[in-house]
């Protein structure tokens, strides 16, 4: 088993299959939707993990779960979908020193948190995704990016999808 995909289920289900993996040190990468955070022990031997994707998750342990993985120097991409982020301070990425690529797609948080991220030298690619958002929130995240120096290694996509004919007029 190379990979993990762990959708719908109780926080048990979680637990209970991560711990009958064999040969846990060949996982390359977990995606979890619409589950608990499960327990960080049972990671622990996971240290070949290089993507992990979050999908469907408002489980507040998101952060302290991101904050005390202990091989986070493998993780190599990083998605965040669906995910409640509003007192998540993305600072928590600076120890996921081989991140390259990170993925936030209709987040729930204060956009102003993510311009941290333009900090980390070794992130190469940043894309955001925005789905249906207030047309507030979107000005907010414009106005906070076009302050921001990107570096010109990293490679930033803001793609949004937004319903109100009045949005392209109003930024």
């Amino acid at each position: 088993i190379e990979n993990i995909i762990i959708h719908n289920a109780s926080n048990v289900i979680v637990d209970e299959t991560l711990v009958k993996i064999k040969n846990q040190s060949n996982i390359k990468s977990l995606i979890l939707d619409n589950v608990k955070i499960p327990r960080l022990k049972l990671l622990d031997n996971m240290t070949n993990i290089s993507m992990m994707s979050f999908n469907n998750i408002k489980d507040r342990r998101l952060y302290t779960f991101l904050k005390n993985y202990k091989n986070k120097s493998y993780i190599q991409y990083l998605t965040l979908e669906n995910v409640e982020l509003k007192e998540f301070n993305f600072n928590v990425i600076e120890k996921y020193i081989c991140l390259k690529t990170i993925n936030i797609n209709n987040v729930e948080t204060n956009w102003e948190n993510i311009s941290s991220l333009f900090n980390l030298n070794f992130i190469e690619k940043i894309n955001i995704h925005i789905k249906n958002s207030s047309i507030e929130l979107i000005q907010s995240l414009v106005a906070e990016l076009k302050g921001k120096k990107i570096p010109k290694y990293c490679e930033l996509t803001i793609k949004i999808n937004n319903s109100n004919n009045n949005f392209y007029n109003s930024i």
